[in-house]
């Protein structure tokens, strides 16, 4: 039985430390996501020892001391949550640290009330008793509200940012972020059974479903492209822009963009943003965001994509590529999935390439 109870605390704590420690591609979304395992880690831990009190009454004189964190510990998580989200669509040049021990003055606040009867005076009854009364509200009310808001506010953050990475990547497979609706998913069940069990009820429901979609996350986190978008000389370009562009630079820049992305083939690429050919063609990609709205009517994926599914045509109705999968194909011509490809193709074609290479043996 301990060993199933403690499983899901260890299996959190190893993913945290292996997100903290390990050396390769340790950005700041992935210290976030490191330190949130280990103060989860850490909360069911607690909530364990609480539940196996009711077995082992010896377990009360190491509790109190335990207790001292859970609460700050319990706060801090939705702060992390909308941390780590915000982390994988920031700015480079966006300062992260500026106001970011802020969000955490709360959970600070909850952890130096909770060391006063400790430090000062442990048997001081009537102190303790309010800082019971202090914890209770805090778990029951503030830990609530602080979900409802950072939730909300990493929702926020999100869907403002989605479509700008639409604008500067020519890849979705790596941006679509459908990983953290399982990590936010988790969580909001944790929350849920967490409120929902008595407290002498056994926590495996707890933490058995967050553990399970914890694991996907970890997996799934070390496959994806961290999205951090950059700023593109944004002092002179936005008023640039916003008084209009003249008609005759406007088409002189679509003009180059298409003969350099025609020639070089560079839609082939993978991992393609707008301001890799920015630096390439020596044109702010402001610019270039802004005419293929404006006067193609369409964002940066589209225009790159719409290169690749008439390349992808050409490959389909060739002999010398007769023998390649759908998926192969797809690699070829810059796409990271097969599902990405069929979407784009069907998008673009109004049918899918199996039906388009079907269509045309019959012609």
């Amino acid at each position: 039985m301990l060993f199933t109870l403690f499983f899901p605390i260890i299996i959190s704590f190893l993913i945290g430390v292996l997100l903290l420690f390990k050396k390769h591609d340790k950005g700041f979304s992935k210290i976030i996501l490191g330190i949130f395992f280990l103060f989860f880690s850490f909360a069911l831990f607690a909530i364990s020892l609480n539940f196996l009190m009711e077995f082992l009454k010896s377990i009360a004189t190491v509790f109190k001391y335990v207790e001292v964190f859970f609460y700050p510990i319990m706060l801090s998580l939705p702060i992390l949550v909308f941390l780590y989200i915000k982390s994988l669509v920031h700015n480079h040049d966006e300062e992260f640290g500026k106001d970011l021990w802020i969000h955490f003055f709360i959970p600070i606040q909850s952890l130096l009330f909770n060391l006063i009867p400790l430090i000062f005076d442990s048997n001081a009854t009537d102190l303790t008793k309010k800082l019971d009364y202090t914890n209770f509200f805090s778990l029951k009310v503030t830990f609530i509200l602080m979900n409802i808001y950072y939730l909300i506010k990493a929702y926020n953050v999100f869907k403002m940012n989605s479509k700008r990475i639409k604008e500067e990547y020519s890849y979705q497979a790596g941006i679509q972020f459908k990983w953290i609706s399982f990590f936010v998913l988790g969580y909001i069940v944790f929350i849920i059974c967490f409120f929902g069990l008595s407290p002498n009820a056994s926590p495996f429901v707890v933490y058995i479903p967050f553990l399970m979609i914890s694991l996907y996350l970890y997996f799934q986190r070390f496959n994806q492209n961290s999205i951090e978008l950059q700023l593109i000389d944004e002092n002179f370009s936005k008023k640039e822009i916003q008084n209009g562009l003249p008609e005759l630079k406007r088409k002189e820049i679509l003009k180059n963009l298409v003969a350099f992305v025609e020639k070089n083939e560079i839609y082939l690429k993978k991992d393609l943003t707008i301001h890799d050919i920015s630096k390439e063609i020596n044109i702010n990609s402001s610019y270039i965001s802004n005419i293929l709205n404006q006067d193609l009517k369409c964002n940066f994926v589209t225009f790159i994509n719409t290169y690749r599914i008439n390349k992808a045509k050409d490959i389909l109705l060739s002999k010398e590529y007769s023998n390649y999968t759908i998926e192969a194909i797809s690699e070829l011509v810059g796409f990271n999935s097969k599902s990405s490809f069929n979407n784009a193709f069907k998008q673009i074609s109004g049918i899918t390439p199996s039906e388009f290479k079907k269509k045309n043996k019959e012609n």
